[in-house]
């Protein structure tokens, strides 16, 4: 005899288009948020929740075309609009969202502000794609950025000269295309903020193409002195860019759109 077979209920679906708009839901959620890491695992449950869901979410980000990093958080742009950010230690889709961006990225920044330990060869591993051109196993190049902001995080023990020539030369070795470059430095004390006064001068960044607009600036307001003796201290006999008490600057112009203004006070 058969026993008739029970209709067994199917999972439900959800359609394309439904969860497109629940993941832009989401994604308008994280765009108002800086440490939420709530609003972060609602992206990596969604992307998790099936093949659908990930490929949709990896489609949105393709539109993207400006990256920040603004360490410990990397954040995401079409045109100057922020659409999304993640924290590195946390977002475990970090690397295929990045891959997904590739080379459609157009400005890229790079901000260490707090001195996190940022796997640097990850991100920039993730935003190549093959067919890109490796100029050796070390060096690669990201040609479609035309404009890079970038704020080294620096220690004045080895900020030389010739580290200076060097990062210039790795800037316009991975970014053989960019039209306007801007350098920032942000020393935490007055000491850095002075010995990096000493040491910039234009010969460092003559290599610098004339098609290339932009600025190197340091900008800063430091901590207080105890006695004008401590900042004659710090400044040393070699005081020439003292301008004021507690007051240090200096300017000059590596070519005609491209200058560096360094000013520190305390």
């Amino acid at each position: 005899m058969l026993v008739p077979r029970k209709n067994i209920p199917k999972k439900p679906i959800l359609n394309r288009e439904i969860l497109e708009d629940v993941f832009i839901e989401i994604m308008k959620r994280n765009n108002f948020s800086w440490f939420n890491s709530r609003d972060e695992k609602n992206i990596e449950s969604f992307m998790a929740s099936g093949r659908q869901p990930f490929n949709i979410a990896l489609n949105y980000v393709t539109r993207i075309n400006s990256v920040e990093i603004w360490t410990p958080k990397i954040l995401l742009f079409v045109n100057n609009e922020k659409i999304c950010s993640f924290t590195f230690e946390f977002f475990v889709f970090l690397k295929p969202v990045l891959y997904a961006i590739g080379p459609s990225i157009k400005k890229f920044v790079f901000v260490d502000r707090m001195g996190v330990d940022v796997d640097v060869d990850m991100i920039f591993g993730a935003l190549i794609h093959e067919g890109i051109e490796y100029k050796n196993q070390k060096t690669f190049l990201l040609p479609w950025v035309k404009d890079l902001f970038i704020c080294p995080n620096v220690e004045l023990s080895d900020f030389t000269a010739e580290s200076v020539e060097h990062f210039v030369k790795c800037i316009l070795e991975i970014f053989p295309n960019i039209e306007e470059l801007h350098i920032q430095f942000n020393p935490s004390t007055f000491k850095t903020a002075y010995g990096i006064m000493k040491i910039l001068k234009p010969h460092l960044f003559k290599s610098i193409p004339l098609s290339i607009k932009g600025n190197i600036e340091m900008e800063v307001c430091l901590e207080e002195m105890e006695s004008l003796d401590e900042f004659d201290e710090l400044t040393g006999p070699d005081n020439e860019y003292v301008i004021d008490i507690f007051m240090a600057r200096k300017e000059f112009k590596i070519h005609e759109d491209f200058v560096a203004y360094l000013f520190a006070r305390c």
